[in-house]
């Protein structure tokens, strides 16, 4: 069989990094098919080792591509005239844009797919691209619940002296209807926040559960009060005066709970979900970064919010005093304290830790399972994945996967064919 490149196939005769410009082009228009094993002129050369590159194609849509399009990409080995060639199958993105993660939101990371070809976009196109992906955020879509109270949202605009004007903040679209954000405000909020207290470092036993349930405003108000009751006070003596002191700070409490009820993705389902263990706090929302924010763009204070209506709603109600500077008090609570709070971003989650300042003092963060195999690799002159699956018990899967980041990193590199290879540290970086 001969094969002709289109705007909805692309062409390969082997796998290169490259390949994820094709598979950007493709998620920003209507999808496509990319074939690696066959040159340009459509006749089948095949491939070496099919399962290999499908594992890199794999990693790399999940890690190099933004925002995550695993679940609509897929990629599979066939034969044809005996030989094996790599098929993955690009669905239209709904996420638009997607971008290459190094490159960032602009030209140089963002692809269309014109004719036969992967072309960069321009800026004009990427801005069109997020309108269109703003003018569809959750907030602002007609709720499909409409038999909606506001009991809590209205005592909270009485309580701070305020107008509740509906159609103004955004509860009301333009033909009368509730919106995800009334929906969201509401007696009926299908959303929950779901606490529990661990007598310990670990979850193996929990003292006590609670659900806060209803408008997001009486869940943030009734989380906090359990928050600060779980804040436990210890007595320190400078001479006969008493100073009392917390393990947490309240107002961060309120920072870390507040970012994860604004800025989490409603469009997912899920609870926040907050754990008080012995030696620190742990606030899990749902949702990455919004898209074109980085952990780095986080960490310097840049401020973009998800839900922007439901921001400016706590905002009204000064829940929150100005927008972007959760993180930085975050930050400055934990300065000479010996322990820093811990951030951690993946595509659908984001998970803040507080370390408890009465209790973990000096203790140092767990290495993560990368670290772990990047160390054993270290300690020995050269190692096979089958060395660090018996060493440390991971399941085979997990192994490559650690391993072709490290190699994709530039932290080691692999040697050998088949049984015989082994990977060693790349002295060079």
């Amino acid at each position: 069989m001969s094969y002709v490149e289109s705007n909805k196939l692309e062409l390969k005769r082997e796998y290169t990094t490259e390949i994820k410009k094709e598979i950007v082009a493709f998620l920003n228009c209507e999808g496509g098919t990319l074939m690696i094993g066959i040159d340009d002129n459509g006749i089948v050369v095949g491939v070496d080792d099919a399962k290999d590159i499908i594992e890199r194609i794999t990693l790399m849509i999940h890690d190099a591509i933004k925002p995550d399009a695993s679940l609509i990409c897929s990629a599979h080995e066939y034969t044809e005239d005996n030989k094996s060639i790599v098929k993955v199958v690009i669905g239209q993105g709904v996420k638009k844009p997607y971008y290459i993660y190094e490159k960032g939101l602009k030209p140089s990371g963002v692809y269309l797919r014109i004719n036969n070809t992967a072309q960069q976009a321009s800026e004009h196109a990427i801005k069109q691209m997020l309108i269109a992906s703003a003018e569809s955020a959750y907030e602002s879509r007609l709720s499909i619940e409409q038999d909606l109270t506001f009991s809590y949202l209205e005592l909270a605009f009485k309580r701070a002296k305020i107008e509740l004007k509906e159609k103004t903040l955004g509860l009301i679209n333009a033909d009368g209807n509730y919106t995800n954000l009334a929906l969201l405000l509401s007696d009926q909020c299908p959303f929950s926040i779901k606490a529990a207290v661990f007598d310990s470092d670990d979850k193996n036993r929990f003292v006590d559960r609670k659900e806060f349930e209803g408008s997001l405003l009486k869940q943030a108000d009734d989380a906090y009060n359990y928050l600060t009751l779980n804040n436990k006070n210890h007595g320190e003596y400078n001479g006969i005066l008493r100073d009392d002191k917390s393990d947490y700070n309240n107002l961060v409490l309120r920072e870390g709970l507040l970012n994860a009820i604004i800025h989490r993705d409603y469009a997912l389902n899920g609870s926040i979900l907050i754990s008080i263990y012995a030696n620190r706090i742990e606030y899990i929302s749902i949702g990455g970064l919004v898209t074109g924010m980085t952990y780095d763009d986080m960490m310097l204070g840049v401020s973009r919010s998800r839900n922007e209506k439901l921001a400016n709603v706590f905002f009204k109600l000064k829940y929150v005093e100005a927008y972007g500077t959760g993180i930085e008090k975050i930050q400055g609570d934990y300065e000479h304290t010996g322990v820093s709070p811990r951030f951690e971003v993946s595509d659908n989650g984001f998970l803040l830790m507080l370390p408890n300042k009465s209790t973990v003092s000096g203790s140092k963060k767990p290495m993560t399972d990368q670290e772990i195999i990047y160390g054993f690799i270290c300690e020995n002159e050269k190692v096979s994945r089958a060395e660090i699956q018996e060493e440390f018990g991971f399941k085979l899967t997990k192994t490559r996967n650690i391993l072709l980041r490290l190699e994709q990193d530039g932290k080691i590199l692999r040697s050998g064919n088949g049984r015989g290879t082994f990977y060693v540290i790349n002295k060079s970086k």
